[in-house]
């Protein structure tokens, strides 16, 4: 039999996708409601057509083989296309019409979409919607390829394939314990920070080459303590006196967390936060509403973040 000579279903993707995700097919069969020996069939069916082995035993414990990690990037797609038309069918079903599908990074989930999506439901309060949260590569993939209406993201947003609108711009800041001798400092920047442990947000960040920039074209060698990718918890790293965070300020919502400074850093570093959409579609009504609910959301963010950097 050849190795490519038969298919995948969806339902054995289902279950593969379960045994990833809990780690043992007991579990698995547990939470998707069959009987282990059939989960168990099922998966060695599935190697047998394909030709394909999914997982190793080591132990008690399966690991996913080189081709089923390839694979399951993969399933993530279809499920997420499977998801899409549940909801549509949902929605549909019960006359409310067609979801608006957003993806956003996690940190302006908070600060931009929730007052944006309360504004929008006060004038279309039936409107079904769909959240997915994502990194930056992430979300905008999801636009390109039109999984999502709208995306949020901050950092550079250029591409061929996408319409970006500003919604607010911001620049980076240093984050530090109120008792920290440099709390007294009106800007830091990278000679303050020579000496200082950081936590940075990694190399995957909008922002982390610029600050890099920074620090080398000041000569200065950052010391990391901490390497992280949520800001929020980044923030709650400083307010414990972990390190001090050079950071975006997107994740505050309402104010800094108890016990922290914020500093501005120079040589200044600009961040916009942006919406995006596919720019082979031409928005329908309740997404260009979406939108403007967006850009008030930004405005208003932007005027809170400009008045906590004056206190």
């Amino acid at each position: 039999m050849s190795r490519y000579s038969s298919r995948i279903s969806l339902r054995e993707m289902e279950m593969i996708r379960a045994i990833l995700t809990y780690g043992t097919m007991a579990k698995a069969a547990q939470m998707i409601n069959v009987s282990q020996p059939a989960i168990s069939r099922m998966v060695k069916q599935a190697e047998d057509r394909t030709g394909l082995q999914f997982f190793e035993r080591r132990g008690s414990k399966l690991i996913p083989t080189p081709d089923l990690t390839t694979l399951s990037r993969e399933f993530e797609k279809v499920f997420a296309s499977v998801d899409r038309v549940q909801a549509l069918t949902l929605a549909l079903g019960a006359g409310l019409g067609r979801p608006i599908h957003i993806s956003s990074m996690s940190v302006l989930a908070e600060t931009m979409l929730t007052p944006a999506l309360v504004d929008l439901r006060r004038r279309h309060p039936q409107t079904p919607i769909a959240v997915r949260l994502n990194h930056r590569p992430g979300v905008e993939q999801e636009v390109i390829r039109e999984e999502s209406d709208l995306g949020l993201v901050h950092g550079i947003a250029q591409h061929d394939a996408l319409t970006a609108i500003s919604l607010c711009s911001a620049h980076v800041v240093c984050l530090m314990h109120c008792d920290h001798p440099l709390a007294a400092c009106s800007e830091l920047g990278p000679g303050d920070l020579a000496e200082e442990p950081l936590i940075s947000m990694g190399r995957l960040s909008p922002l982390s080459q610029q600050v890099i920039d920074a620090f080398d074209a000041a000569g200065i060698a950052r010391r990391i303590s901490i390497q992280i990718a949520d800001s929020g918890l980044a923030a709650h790293f400083c307010a414990s006196g972990l390190g001090l965070a050079l950071l975006d300020p997107f994740f505050l919502s309402s104010g800094l967390p108890e016990h922290l400074v914020m500093r501005p850093f120079t040589p200044t570093i600009q961040i916009e936060c942006f919406a995006i959409h596919s720019n082979r579609r031409v928005l329908p009504e309740l997404e260009a509403d979406l939108l403007e609910s967006l850009r008030a959301a930004g405005a208003q963010w932007e005027r809170r973040f400009r008045e906590m950097l004056a206190t």
